[in-house]
């Protein structure tokens, strides 16, 4: 069986390159396990090639041996070199491939062939080729299987053992090797020849010798060691060459040893020659997809394993259960195909399948092929098609969905002559949730291969009631059905609707959206339905609220220039009129800012028990503020739709507005609707207020004449009872005057507190003092402390909180100046200084007080001389038994008042002046709010005993020379009194 290179050459069995070649490649790897020399004779058969066929076979077998700078070296000195062979994982080389073929990519086509490419051949890069990851990873060298059993077939050989156990008549065992002539020496019968035999007959040619020369024994004939072979793997591998293999090894063996085979390889063809014939054909598909190994031959020595390159292929991508590129065989059908990828998945289309294929004129071209049509899979491909098969559409076709106030939502069988009623057979409350509004069902609806939705109501209470009514409508397929409830924010429910609603409209079709505002229960924006009534709408909002006007403005859109205009609807009649796209309905509200205003001036009324509810009814007014800012709807609107109609205006075309000023509800600026009266207008406004003079007013009208273009203003006296405003008409730009009542004056209340007979809440008559307030509440009780009596005015509290505001301000402002910039340890204990002054400035509260003592305080002629305004607040203490020393003393302390003790007694019992006490300004807030100093000169301890009357407070203020490091040291000096004022003031008043 060894024949000789000579002879192989000789034969034409292999060129003499390739033979020579894979001598060397032998000689220089045997397999990734041996490393062999190459002998004398190869190298001289080497040699007598030509130089260039040299280079490239060493190029191709052995490339290692080849240095960089070694290309010009004589091909003797690199043969001398042996190397163990670098086996790169696969994926390796595949991604140095694919990195070298998008480089070249990039390089030969620009930008725009680069995106019709990726669009052309999306398919091919969603998929990889078949089969070919069985060869991933590293390959490695199949070393001789020692244990395994020898199948029947096995071809024997030089090198192999048989094992030869002999019992009966005698007991003997044996060890026999074939030799290089094929033979064994078995004792007692001598050589017998077994090369070439399979194991079987081999194993019975034994068996039938012993028992032939030594009777009375039985034979065993078993397996022992196997010979390592040498075959050639050659073609598209990942590595050609010679490899050492077990003597049990197969084609798919040696396939794995070679790393396996590269993805322009055929794994459907690989060809098993020996002695130069091809003797068996290897389909690797029949294992991967049949487990099927029947034709894995096993090898012999010297045999080559050809892989040639694949030929024909086809893509099949998408909803298949196994995409990938397919090699072809024998397939020639779109079924064979599908039946390769291993059929469809069950979200696949076949019927929206697509068929690839490059013409002959190569241009490609898309077919929609249905391979469900047995006539379209029996087509034929060809090569380099690529089918993909689409996944199927991921909605419901014949289905309605119903969401909203119902027991059972969701989707239900849609059958032709569905009826709405046909949904709920029940026909009970159990079928919807409590509160569910069964007169305002949606359905939203698909039109038009578009498949813009449209909009429909029902009312699901009739349609229940009276099944054959026209409100049991037909159901079409994938219409969804929208049940309100009362409890729901109806708006945000249906606001999905609404914005894709909004979305459909384009620039000559207006979006299909209408809405309500003002004085309804569900205020926003609701989906147009065709046909449907002003009342319907209204409906649909709730209906008007309690506080409605009963009249509403209706702003209309025209479809084509965007013009609006206003119709003035009344809410008991012509609500029969049809809506149309983008109509907003105002209603008006009997409620506006005036309401607000009231409602503040009826909390200032509220009787204040103690002084502390007099002067801190902060969260009251702020109460107060957060109703204010909360404006009725429907003023906003409509002051909103005048700003429209004058944007819209032009020279040809004034503002459609008209405004009523005066002594009505809400005076201000309309909508002019067509035929518009004045009688409307005061209607809009409010009617007219408590103070109106109704008898005559005043239409003032601006013309412009067409003639010279110049303005016009005429006036005219006018009645101003229904009938006569009933009658006159205006225009645009028309304005209505309406006059107070003459001698009309306000209502005005003052509120009295503390220490008087009747406190509570007075109006006030015109002139009244403070005296006379008194007087009329029945005069003081007999604990009323008269001179500390708190007289708060508003336009006082809102100066003061405003000047404290102030000064919070600048005192941060200076804080901050001074935090970032460097400063000395004595700016340091200055910036202290500073912080305390801010911190007191932060606790500081404004009183509002007006002093209420003359020169000579007497207290009964300064009553006398103050005349009380609207929202004064009067509040009489009780007599005080305390006074109070505050600032900077070392304990801040009341105490009760002692007759016989002065001021620096009761300093004295706080401790007396701290370090940044400044004496020379220290001073006393009477409890008339009077202030005195404390000294008027000379040394502290000298003259500092003035006379302290109960409810006094006595401040020691900081000594502001201690400010001198700090820039602007005496504007914060100024403010540091003013702050220390205030908070004697609150304490002097009783807060603290």
């Amino acid at each position: 069986m060894n024949i000789g290179l000579g002879k192989i050459y000789k034969k034409g069995v292999l060129p003499k390159a390739l033979v020579i070649g894979s001598v060397l490649f032998t000689g220089l790897w045997g397999s990734a396990g041996f490393a062999v020399q190459p002998s004398a004779a190869q190298l001289e058969m080497l040699k007598s090639l030509p130089k260039s066929q040299q280079e490239a076979l060493i190029k191709q077998y052995a490339p290692d041996l080849i240095q960089n700078s070694s290309t010009q070296m004589p091909v003797e000195s690199n043969l001398e070199t042996t190397a163990e062979p670098v086996i790169e994982s696969r994926e390796v080389e595949e991604d140095l491939s694919r990195s070298m073929q998008a480089k070249e990519a990039k390089k030969s086509i620009d930008a725009a062939d680069l995106q019709e490419r990726q669009v052309t051949t999306a398919i091919e890069e969603e998929v990889k080729p078949f089969g070919y990851d069985l060869f991933a990873g590293t390959p490695s060298t199949f070393a001789p299987l020692a244990n395994a059993p020898v199948p029947a077939d096995y071809v024997m050989g030089p090198g192999d053992t048989l094992n030869v156990q002999i019992y009966g008549a005698e007991n003997d065992s044996y060890i026999l090797q074939i030799d290089r002539e094929g033979n064994i020496q078995l004792p007692n019968v001598g050589p017998l020849q077994i090369a070439g035999m399979r194991f079987n007959e081999a194993s019975k040619m034994i068996e039938s010798e012993i028992t032939r020369a030594v009777i009375g024994v039985e034979v065993s004939v078993t397996a022992g060691a196997l010979r390592s072979i040498r075959v050639f793997v050659l073609g598209d591998v990942y590595k050609p060459g010679a490899y050492v293999v077990s003597g049990l090894s197969t084609m798919s063996n040696a396939l794995l040893s070679s790393g396996g085979i590269k993805t322009i390889g055929s794994l459907r063809n690989i060809q098993l020659k020996r002695n130069g014939k091809v003797i068996s054909t290897l389909d690797l598909y029949d294992f991967l997809l049949k487990g099927d190994m029947s034709k894995d031959v096993s090898l012999l020595d010297g045999d080559v394993l050809f892989v040639p390159t694949l030929k024909k292929t086809v893509t099949v991508a998408g909803e298949v259960k196994r995409p990938a590129v397919y090699e072809l065989k024998k397939e020639r059908t779109l079924r064979e195909i599908i039946q390769l990828a291993g059929g469809f998945t069950q979200d696949a289309s076949p019927a929206h399948s697509k068929l690839e294929r490059i013409r002959e004129d190569g241009f490609r071209e898309v077919k929609d092929v249905n391979l469900r049509a047995k006539k379209v899979l029996q087509q034929r491909i060809q090569n380099g098609d690529s089918i993909r098969v689409l996944a199927s559409v991921d909605e419901y076709k014949d289905i309605v969905l119903v969401s909203g106030s119902v027991s059972r939502p969701g989707e239900y069988q849609w059958r032709d002559s569905l009826r709405i009623a046909d949904l709920f057979r029940g026909q009970s409350a159990d079928e919807f949730l409590a509160r569910t509004d069964l007169e305002h069902v949606f359905i939203k609806r698909e039109v038009g291969i578009e498949r813009n939705i449209q909009v429909l109501m029902v009312n699901l209470k009739a349609a229940l009631s009276n099944p054959k009514s026209a409100e049991n409508i037909s159901l079409q397929a994938r219409d969804e059905l929208l049940v309100l409830n009362f409890d729901d924010n109806r708006v945000e429910v249906l606001q999905p609707w609404v914005a894709e609603l909004k979305r459909q409209a384009n620039q000559n079709q207006l979006a299909q959206v209408v809405s309500v505002s003002g004085s309804v229960n569900y205020p926003g924006e609701y989906p147009y339905v065709q046909g449907m009534s002003i009342q319907e709408l209204l409906s649909v909002a709730g209906g008007a609220s309690l506080t409605s006007m009963e009249k509403a403005l209706l702003k209309r859109e025209n479809a084509y220039n965007r013009q609006v205009s206003v119709l003035l609807i009344g809410l008991n009649s012509e609500m029969s009129l049809k809506a149309q796209a983008m109509d907003e309905l105002i209603v008006l509200d009997v409620n506006g800012i005036e309401e607000i205003e009231s409602e503040k001036r009826e909390l200032s009324k509220i009787q204040a028990d103690n002084s502390r509810e007099l002067v801190d009814n902060s969260e009251d007014e702020k109460s107060v503020s957060s109703d204010k800012n909360q404006v009725n709807d429907s003023h906003m609107r409509v002051q909103a739709l005048v700003k429209r109609l004058r944007e819209q205006s032009t020279s040809e075309l004034p503002a459609q507005v008209v405004s009523v000023e005066g002594f009505v509800k809400f005076p201000g600026e309309y909508p002019l609707t067509e035929g518009m009266s004045a009688q409307e207008l005061v209607e809009l406004a409010g009617g007219f207020a408590e103070s109106a003079y109704t008898l005559k007013g005043e239409v003032v009208s601006r013309n412009i004449s067409q003639q010279d273009q110049q303005l016009r203003v005429e006036n005219q006296i006018v009645s101003l009872d229904e009938q006569s405003l009933a009658s006159l008409k205006l225009q645009s730009m028309d304005s209505l005057v309406v006059k107070r009542k003459p001698d009309w004056t306000e209502r005005r209340v003052v509120t009295l507190s503390g220490e008087v007979k009747f406190p509570g809440t007075y109006v006030l008559k015109e002139q009244e003092t403070l005296a006379d307030l008194i007087q009329r509440a029945g005069g003081f009780t007999n604990q009323a402390f008269i001179r500390g009596t708190i007289l708060q005015r508003q336009a006082l509290l809102d100066k003061q909180n405003q000047e404290l505001e102030k000064m919070r301000y600048q005192l941060e402002s200076i804080l901050a100046q001074n935090a970032s910039k460097k400063t000395s340890m004595t700016s340091s204990e200055a910036t202290e200084q500073l912080s305390k002054i801010l911190q007191q400035a932060n606790q500081a509260k404004a009183t509002g007080r007006l002093s209420l003592v003359n020169r000579d305080e007497n207290y009964y002629a300064a009553f006398s001389s103050v005349l009380l305004q609207d929202l004064d607040k009067v509040h009489v203490p009780e007599e005080p038994r305390t006074v109070s020393v505050i600032g900077e003393v070392f304990a801040t302390q009341t105490f009760n008042f002692d007759g016989n003790m002065d001021a620096s007694d009761y300093i004295q019992m706080a401790g007396g002046p701290n370090s940044l006490a400044d004496m020379d300004r220290a001073y006393i807030v009477k409890a008339s709010g009077r202030v005195v100093p404390l000294q008027q000169s000379g040394f502290f301890y000298a003259s500092a005993r003035t006379e302290i009357d109960q409810g006094d407070v006595i401040v020691i203020p900081m000594d502001v020379e201690k400010l001198q490091p700090l820039e602007l040291w005496k504007e914060i000096a100024t403010i540091a009194g003013q702050v220390g004022l205030a908070l004697a003031s609150f304490n002097a008043v009783g807060v603290f």
